[in-house]
């Protein structure tokens, strides 16, 4: 699975089940997505992407084998300036 930009506006959880069930009755022993996960929390409030990330990884607990996820660009958090974010963000440091 490649590029699911997953996004509330657009029903994804749906379309996503519906891939996810057809992967499942494949049974391969894991999955790779081509990252992308989630659409745009590139310019996103903390809040819209935490929202965006929980919705993605709510459809991926749905897979019955393991999920490796690769970064995409759109994974990138806070670093249009219109996201409002300032350059340090507590959840950008460990």
């Amino acid at each position: 699975m490649k590029d699911i930009h997953v996004q509330h506006e657009k029903n994804a959880a749906k379309s996503i089940h519906q891939a996810v069930d057809f992967v499942n009755n494949l049974n391969p022993d894991f999955v790779i997505t081509g990252g992308d996960l989630v659409m745009d929390s590139l310019g996103q409030s903390f809040e819209k992407a935490d929202q965006l990330y929980n919705l993605y990884i709510e459809c991926q607990n749905h897979f019955n084998m393991p999920v490796y996820n690769p970064m995409g660009n759109h994974e990138l958090f806070g670093i249009y300036k219109e996201s409002g974010v300032e350059k340090i963000h507590p959840k950008d440091v460990p």
